[in-house]
Formats: structure tokens, C-alpha cells, sequence
């Protein structure tokens, strides 16, 4: 009735189907998350987490995934650099999401790199950047809005659950913090994760 099932048409479908749940399971598991931040259900753990270390293993979970773009993906800070109280696996969450959106709307070729800075007032910062299409000024809000639809234009409105920047927005302000975008057409994006002094753990001295 069906054909064959090693047929190169039997194959493309099976592929289809399998590729259409996993994105329907990945948009009902953020939906899901999402609903647990506006309710005040997710209040996370309170773990030291080395975002140095955290970044390393999302690199390498996802190297594959930028191999076949022929990707450049780095992390570019010190072992050990950047030590914060927080929800480990949210954090995590929230990289992973970046970074693969990152990889995502990175053309072939081009690269990312996760590095990090330590800001005067305390806080510190997690900065994914990409040398990918870029997001228009006016569209920057309507990427963390839940499922905000952007220009016919815009490979951002083809793709995507339209819910990984929400849910990174909001999982950041889980831990007092903030994400923000900085972001060129044609040049790239950076994401900034900020997190507030009260939440970095200072190395001792001497």
C-alpha cells in the first residue's frame, strides 16, 4: 500500500514526520516552562556554576551541529572566569537556546563566539556572538515576544518556535538578571545575558 519502506520516497516522509514532532514537542515543552515562569512555579536552585565550564559543554554538544555549516564555534574566556550563584541547568537552557539560534541563522563559513566580560558596577556578562544575518532595529523587541511574527523578509519569521528568546529573556530575570540584543543586518548578532552582582561569586585573593 505504502511502497517500499527503504524507498528514497518512504524515507523523505518518515524524516518529515519525525522532524515535524520533535518541533511540535519542542514548542509545547517551552510553552510548558513558560507558563511555569508567569505563574512564580520556576524558582530555580542555588548552585555555583562556572559559566567558563557551562560554555565549554554547550560548545560541545553543539559542534556537531555547527560542523555542518562549516561553522566556527568558540568559547573565549578563561577557565574558571565568571563564577555565579544560579540554576545550573536553566543556564544552561538559556546558552543552549542562543547558541543554536546562533547556528541556526549563521551562514556557511561564518563564526560564533561565546565570551565574557566583567562589568564596574559588579555584575557580569555572558555574550554570544554571531557573524550571521543580523535583525532589524524595529524587529530587536518582537524577538522576545512569544510567537510576535516579523517581516515576510525576514528568515527569522521561517523558522523557529518563536518562544527560545522569551524563554531566555525570562529564565534570565529568574535569576535577577536581564538578556538584551545588540544586532546589525548583515553584520550579526550579539546576545548579552547580564547577571547582577548579587549573583557572581568572587575569587578570593592572595
Amino acid at each position: 500500500m505504502f511502497g517500499p519502506l527503504g524507498s528514497e520516497k518512504n524515507r523523505e516522509s518518515v524524516h518529515l514526520i519525525n522532524t515535524s514532532g520533535e518541533h511540535l514537542l519542542a514548542i509545547i515543552r517551552d510553552i510548558l516552562d513558560l507558563s511555569k515562569i508567569e505563574s512564580g512555579e520556576e524558582e530555580g536552585e542555588d548552585q555555583d556554576v562556572s559559566l567558563s565550564a557551562l560554555a565549554g559543554e554547550c560548545a560541545a554538544m553543539l559542534s556537531e551541529r555547527a560542523g555542518k555549516k562549516a561553522l566556527s564555534l568558540a568559547v573565549d574566556f578563561d577557565a574558571g572566569h565568571g563564577r555565579i550563584r544560579g540554576d545550573r541547568i536553566k543556564i544552561k537552557q538559556v546558552l543552549l537556546n542562543l547558541m543554536y539560534n546562533a547556528i541556526k541563522f549563521t551562514p556557511a563559513g561564518g563564526s560564533i563566539i561565546v565570551t565574557f566580560r566583567d562589568r564596574q558596577d559588579g555584575a557580569v556578562e555572558l555574550l554570544v556572538k554571531d557573524s550571521g544575518i543580523g535583525i532589524p532595529e524595529q524587529d530587536i523587541p518582537k524577538v522576545l515576544n512569544p510567537f510576535e511574527q516579523l517581516e515576510e523578509s525576514s528568515i527569522l519569521s521561517k523558522e523557529g518556535t518563536g518562544l527560545g528568546l522569551t524563554l531566555s529573556k525570562k529564565l534570565m530575570e529568574v535569576h535577577g538578571g536581564a538578556l538584551t540584543i545588540e544586532s546589525q543586518v548583515g553584520k550579526g548578532t550579539t546576545v548579552v545575558c547580564h547577571f547582577p552582582p548579587e549573583r557572581v561569586i568572587r575569587r578570593a585573593i592572595g
